[in-house]
């Protein structure tokens, strides 16, 4: 097997070049001893040549957004959270974009939402908290009809009706626990490295071979640890 790897980051739904719905996949991790250790593991039952062999695998997976403004934030949904969060969604699709009487009003020829108390809020693990509320995007065209994603900041992501019906559709249709097994199942038939931006800060590692035919991006630096207040509910 490969030991290489720590974990998988997938990136399912785009909501802006800044702000990504990830799905992460763990496929090690290091213990408070400095060991690492794997995920999947094959462990010898007995001497008999045949069918002596178990293996076991620990699935461990959630969601998260991934926000790069103006400082990065990640904000992470478990499976445990997924039967409200989608509940949260059908109640915005089915009330402010289905059906949004009594919602939008034009006041001095100028869009704008009648009611400021109309939000959904949702608090997740890790003190984090996700608040979604109707909005107005400025366009070169006129105003537009949207929604203010606050992913535990004061300051929104202006997202349009589309885009959420996509991240909706997405979520709604996303088997967690399948899409982490062909995850791992992934990770364990690598090989060697492919197409891999070394972030590493230590210059005395040895080069990594790598045998694909595309070149890497530039990463950004990673690691940084940043919280911020968020508003109260």
């Amino acid at each position: 097997m490969q030991s290489d790897y720590s974990h998988i980051n997938d990136i399912v739904y785009t909501l802006t070049d800044e702000v990504k719905l990830m799905f992460h996949t763990v496929v090690s991790f290091n213990s408070n001893n400095g060991k690492s250790y794997s995920n999947y593991n094959e462990y010898k039952t007995n001497n008999s040549p045949k069918s002596n062999t178990m293996i076991k695998r620990n699935l461990s997976y959630y969601l998260f957004f991934e926000d790069r403004r103006d400082r990065t934030e990640k904000v992470s949904i478990f499976p445990e959270n997924m039967f409200y969060f989608l509940d949260r969604l059908e109640y915005i699709k089915r009330n402010w974009i289905d059906n949004d009487i009594g919602l939008y009003a034009m006041m001095d020829n100028t869009l704008s939402v009648t009611n400021l108390d109309e939000y959904v809020f949702m608090r997740l693990p890790m003190d984090k908290a996700i608040k979604i509320a109707p909005g107005i995007l400025k366009t070169e065209l006129g105003d537009v009809k949207c929604l203010d994603l606050y992913l535990n900041t004061n300051s929104p992501v202006q997202i349009t009706h589309d885009t959420l019906l996509g991240m909706y559709y997405v979520l709604k249709n996303l088997d967690m626990l399948n899409y982490a097994n062909t995850t791992i199942s992934f990770a364990m038939l690598m090989n060697m490295p492919m197409n891999r931006t070394d972030f590493s800060s230590s210059s005395s590692q040895s080069p990594l071979i790598d045998t694909s035919s595309s070149s890497g991006t530039k990463g950004m630096t990673i690691g940084r640890n940043n919280k911020s207040a968020f508003f109260e509910d």
